[in-house]
């Protein structure tokens, strides 16, 4: 935002009162310069700033494309626009934004750090690459480019250097866990029993307003229909009391409601039972891990459901003994898994835990689960490669 000095008194005030953290009175004094002097840039730029804080970044795009109709060379402008761009991932338009901020003369290690990260999302490795080189060159402890970095490297078969890349983040003060577990992925650190709580909470909170756009869509993701023709094939009885486990933003919810007489939504990320809410499908939504919750709920349900939970766990006998805790005698598990090659539990670059059939059905097993149905399947698609896993009923025996 531009220094107050030398400015309309006008519209020093309200670049003083934003300085300041004074959100009304930057609003009020917004919408009274635009009374005075409709398309005044500074007033938009501030409101455009203050739609884009709230989670308005159509409006706000909107406010810095009328205020750059008066005020090409207000440089914050672009800056801005290509921040809100960014969120509505508008890839090509957000980089325009940034390439003008720049051609003004702006080179802030977080612009140049979103614009490389569309150019992920574009395909364009080798030009991310430079983009986070910029930007890190200018702000080396940069957390989110760093991260983001090594995520570019993992793609591009460079984990050596990825490995690298998180070493400095874990020294920019990213969670150690999370790093410990990503150079796990790698094979740079011993695997670790289960993913970090931290870390799948922050990764499914950042996605959560994307999420099912982006399974349904880009990876054309099936466990929730996988999940409910297993539940049909097992004919259970109706007015069940159902928990869909891992819930995220609850797109097994309806389908999972005729069946359910109460239907409960556990998951680790607030934001993503945020979303699970507006479908207004469950009874009760819990944040929680999901062993603590299995643990918390002895014998309440008479079905549970897990879809693409377990690839978060690495040896399956703690948290099946959990889940079998959870169920009323008779009661199904209706869960998805991804199938490894050749070892029982092995983490995968992807952060996620495959396992053997042998090993789900041992772990169910000795958790006094019948292992009564299972089947391959396709689970979604990455990188143009379908991602295989096992789609597993178990019945609790007594």
């Amino acid at each position: 935002m531009p220094s107050p000095e030398n400015l309309d008194p006008r519209v020093a005030a309200l670049y003083s009162a934003w300085h300041a953290g004074d959100i009304d009175a930057s609003e009020s004094l917004s919408k009274e310069l635009l009374a005075l002097d409709p398309g005044n840039p500074q007033a938009l730029l501030v409101l455009g700033v203050m739609c884009a804080q709230k989670g308005q970044n159509t409006e706000a795009v909107h406010h810095f494309e009328v205020a750059a109709q008066r005020a090409p060379l207000l440089s914050a402008l672009h800056t801005n626009r290509g921040h809100a761009l960014h969120r509505l991932e508008r890839w090509h338009e957000s980089i325009a934004a940034y390439d003008e901020a720049i051609r003004l003369g702006v080179r802030q290690a977080n612009a140049l750090a979103h614009r490389a990260y569309a150019l992920v999302q574009l395909g364009e490795q080798e030009l991310a690459l430079q983009g986070y080189e910029e930007a890190l060159s200018l702000q080396p402890d940069l957390l989110d480019a760093l991260l983001e970095r090594s995520d570019l490297l993992i793609e591009m078969g460079r984990t050596e250097e990825a490995a690298v890349s998180l070493e400095r983040a874990r020294a920019a003060g990213a969670d150690p866990a999370t790093v410990t577990y990503a150079l796990a992925a790698l094979g740079y650190a011993p695997a670790t029993a289960a993913s970090p709580e931290a870390y799948v909470r922050e990764l499914f909170d950042s996605y959560a307003e994307r999420f099912d756009r982006h399974l349904l869509g880009r990876l054309e993701y099936q466990a929730p229909q996988l999940v409910i023709e297993l539940v049909k094939q097992l004919a259970l009885p109706p007015n069940l009391a159902t928990v869909d486990l891992g819930c995220g933003t609850g797109l097994c919810g309806p389908l999972l409601r005729p069946f359910s007489r109460e239907l409960v939504g556990v998951d680790l990320s607030p934001k993503m039972l945020e979303q699970a809410e507006q479908r207004d499908m469950y009874d009760e939504l819990v944040c929680a891990e999901l062993t603590a919750f299995a643990t918390s709920r002895p014998a309440a349900f008479d079905l549970a459901t897990a879809a693409d939970v377990l690839i978060y766990f690495g040896d399956l006998h703690a948290p099946l003994v959990a889940l079998q805790g959870l169920l009323r005698p008779g009661g199904w598990l209706v869960l998805t898994f991804e199938l490894g090659s050749s070892e029982a539990v092995a983490l995968q670059r992807s952060r996620r835990f495959a396992h053997s059939k042998d090993h789900v059905q041992a772990a169910a097993e000795a958790a006094g689960l019948r292992f009564g149905h299972f089947e391959r399947c396709v689970l979604r698609r990455e990188t143009q490669q379908e991602v295989v896993g096992g789609l597993v009923g178990l019945q609790r025996l007594a």
